[in-house]
């Protein structure tokens, strides 16, 4: 794999012989120079745009997850009533739209 970072400075081995360690050595750059690429706005705003996009898909599956559970509550309550208690909790659900007519 390439390194992601280099060096242009021309300093070798050599030029470094004699020189303390403690001495502050060249700096390393790195190898994309990200704000002088010409694509980069772009980039950007495509990112944006798959950031908003993903917080819209989360929105959603906060609301299925929401509405899933309260179907299953609801069925939770239907399986443990009584005959009278179903007609009731039925006509309820019609109501709220959670059950269709049919």
């Amino acid at each position: 794999m390439a390194d992601l970072v280099r060096d242009d400075s021309d300093i070798t081995v050599r030029d470094l012989r004699g020189v303390p360690a403690s001495a502050p050595r060249p700096r390393r750059r790195p190898a994309w120079d990200w704000e002088t690429d010409e694509l980069a706005g772009e980039r950007l705003a495509q990112l944006e745009e798959l950031r908003c996009r993903v917080m819209e898909l989360e929105v959603q599956l906060e609301r299925a997850t929401d509405g899933e559970a309260r179907v299953r509550r609801e069925l939770q309550r239907l399986a443990a009533a009584g005959r009278r208690e179903r007609r009731r909790l039925v006509a309820e659900l019609r109501r709220s739209e959670l059950v269709e007519e049919g």
